[in-house]
Order: C-alpha cells, then structure tokens, then sequence
C-alpha cells in the first residue's frame, strides 16, 4: 500500500469510527430549527455533554458541529454529525431521496473545519440578482471565501449589511465566522503590535524592565515568546527562571492589551511561591485561591489580577472558573496534564481563556502522545488530530486484529521545529 492509498484508508477508518460511535453514543437529537433536516440541531452525548450540529448536505461532508473533535480531527465529520445524519435518514428514509435532491432553505456562511479551516457559502448562491453578484464576487465556483479572511469579510459583511433586510434575511452568517474573524484579526494585531514594540525598545522608548528585577537576555527572548505567542510554551530547564518570564509576559500584555484577570495553575507546593515570586517582583494584585467551596466563590466574586490555584482544584471548580472570564492561563509544571486520559487534564483543558503560558521543563518526557496532551491546551490545531500525529511521529506495525504496534519514533526535528 502506497502513502496516497494508506492515507486514504486510514482517513475512511476514522470516518467509520465516528459514524460507528455515532450510532451508539448519542442519548438526544433534537432539531431547533423549522426544516425537518437542513436545519440546527442540539445533540446530547451519552456523556451528557451538548453540543450544537448544523446540517446543509447529506451526501457532502459539509456539516459542522461545535466539538472540540469535529474542529481539529481534518476529516470534516464527528460523531455528532454522523449521529445525527443516521437518525434523520432512519426517521425519513421514505423522504431521503427527496431531501438529498434539495438545498438548504437558507444561504449560510459558515465555518468548516477539515483539512483546512475554510470560510464558505452553501450552495447554489441565492437567485436574487444584487445579493448573488455581491456573494459571488467573494466565494468562488465551490462555495470557498477568497482572499484573505481579514481582508475579505469585513467588506462583505459592510456590503451586506447596506443591502435591504428582505435581501439580507436571505442569508444567515453563523456566529463561529465572526468569532474566526475575531481571531485572526487578533492574531494580526499582536503581530503588528509586536514589530511597533521592539522597534520602539530599539529607540529606546519602550523597555522589558516590567517587573523588579533585571531580566537576562535569553529570558528577554522568552518574555516576548510568552507576550507575542498569544498561546505558547516555555520549555526552559529548570532554574532558568520561567516563572519570572510569565510574570514579566503576564505584566507586559497588562500593559500592551490591558488585560484584567491571570488564572495560575500549578501544583500545590507552589502556589504560596508564585505569590510571593509576584509580590516581590510587581505591584499587581495576587490572592492565593483555597480554602472550601464557600470561601473559594468568595474569592471568585473577588477577582485579582493574578489568581493562583491548584491543579486539584480545577477539577471541583470547572465550573466557577469558566463562568469567570480570564484573559491569561497559565499551567506551571504543565506536565501535570500529560496524561490525557485524567479527569483534571480534562478539565484544564476545557477552561478557555484567549492567551495561554504553558511552562514546563520536560515536555518531551517518555512519550511523544504527553506532548501532544499538553498542546491539546495550548492550539489542538498545532499537532492537529492524534491519528494524524500518531501517522507522522510513530514507526507502527499492523496486526492480524487491525490495532497497531508501536515500533519506534520518526521525524522528530519537524517534531521540534513545529512545537
């Protein structure tokens, strides 16, 4: 079997995985919108957790669905999607074919997750001859926005919304686009705002002295890493210093994008140390968050500019800690969640914040899916889905059964370049 033919199969295998799993792990499926298939979804797992599926083809992998696998496994589908399509096709078989022959009743744009992430239009474009000049001038022949993201949809957007509404309500943008754009519209801001920063400490107008204490050059580069890096690791051996680099990053994003709350995570011998460390080397505010249930929600109502915690705790205050809003996480001994299959890797990994610090002194420690455990915090888009990585990073051997023996590691300098 030739790569193109493995990767063909192995991507057909994951397929069936999902649409196998979709079958079995889904306890609900209801339809929120008016059309009985090409509709929004609200879909309830076996685990309980609920997430939404929007449908717009049955024989295209053009669905979509808000979990965390669907948005980084590069196949287009999840369990989610399939569970759904299986249960529409079982509650309409005798309509299939007259459903398959349809379009959505509505134009979406909406955000699709494969290979590559893709803003598109369902297809046809609409008839109405002013809105289907505008939406064909920025998606091509197979529904796919062109030109840069950044670029492109604010002028569509401007240009839709001077049109009617009898027009507009002819088309529906999904809110995951705006939050797309949102982020890359960020991500282009940090990049600009980095460029304008070191070129103002090159003229001597701006400066890394942030916190109280001299910063050696190799820990400049890592404060910039951080601040710059939006979501980054800081792998530094022990000794080097990285708390002071997060402190010093978490200070300059303070002072660059104003930034309001930290949430540091780190094991329970630390975190007094990490309040003193930012006591001694800032005027920020601190609070050391323990204590019982009644007296954390306090402390949650109360929120300090750094927040420092156990890793133990995430685990009972999920839910506490993603109804507050944090700008900045960051994982101290970040090899806590290497372990993926652990309820509080879990739970880190679900808190969502818009930058991330990750620091640890071993991140390649024993096995290559530990690292991959701990990007699954940072960016999953990063190493992209496991089986891909397992593919790329693994020397693997098929059994009689299907399953596969680990033989050995394989292009680990790309490894080390991407991460």
């Amino acid at each position: 079997m030739n790569q193109s033919e493995r990767e063909t199969s192995l991507l057909q295998e994951q397929i069936e995985r999902r649409r196998k799993r979709g079958a079995e792990e889904l306890a609900r499926v209801v339809n929120q919108g008016k059309h009985p298939v090409y509709s929004t979804f609200e879909v309830t797992s076996t685990s309980e957790r609920v997430y939404t599926v929007h449908i717009r083809s049955l024989t295209e992998r053009l669905n979509t669905c808000t979990c965390p696998d669907y948005k980084t496994n590069t196949i287009g589908t999840c369990k989610h999607i399939e569970g759904v399509l299986i249960n529409l096709e079982e509650q309409f078989a005798d309509r299939w074919e007259e459903f398959v022959a349809q379009a959505p009743p509505v134009n979406q744009i909406y955000l699709h997750h494969a290979e590559q992430t893709t803003v598109r239009i369902t297809l046809p474009l609409p008839e109405n001859e002013r809105l289907g000049e505008i939406l064909a001038r920025h998606f091509d022949s197979e529904g796919i926005l062109v030109g840069k993201v950044t670029h492109t949809l604010p002028v569509l957007f401007s240009e839709l919304e001077r049109l009617p509404a009898a027009e507009r309500e002819q088309i529906h943008v999904e809110q995951a686009v705006h939050d797309y754009l949102k982020k890359q519209q960020d991500i282009e801001a940090i990049e600009q705002q980095k460029r304008w920063f070191l070129d103002q400490v090159e003229k001597g107008n701006r400066s890394l002295n942030v916190i109280a204490t001299p910063l050696y050059p190799y820990q400049e580069e890592g404060v910039l890493h951080l601040a710059f890096g939006r979501r980054a690791m800081l792998a530094d051996d022990m000794g080097l210093g990285k708390t002071v680099q997060a402190i010093a990053a978490a200070a300059l994003l303070k002072q660059l994008r104003d930034i309001e709350h930290v949430l540091v995570v780190c094991p329970a011998s630390l975190k007094h140390q990490w309040a003193r460390e930012i006591r001694r080397f800032t005027s920020l505010s601190v609070q050391v968050i323990e204590g019982n249930p009644l007296q954390r929600r306090d402390l949650y109502r109360d929120l300090q500019f750094f927040n420092v915690m156990n890793y133990e705790l995430v685990h009972y205050d999920e839910e506490e800690l993603n109804r507050r809003r944090f700008d900045l996480i960051i994982l101290d001994e970040a090899q806590r969640i290497k372990n993926w299959r652990t309820k509080t890797a879990d739970r880190i990994k679900r808190l969502r914040s818009p930058y991330a610090f990750v620091l640890t002194g071993t991140p390649l420690e024993n096995r290559l899916d530990e690292l991959y455990s701990i990007f699954q915090f940072i960016d999953p888009t990063i190493l992209g889905p496991l089986w891909r990585f397992n593919e790329r990073y693994y020397e693997t051997e098929r059994r009689s059964s299907g399953s596969y023996k680990v033989l050995g590691h394989k292009n680990l300098d790309e490894l080390r370049r991407r991460i």
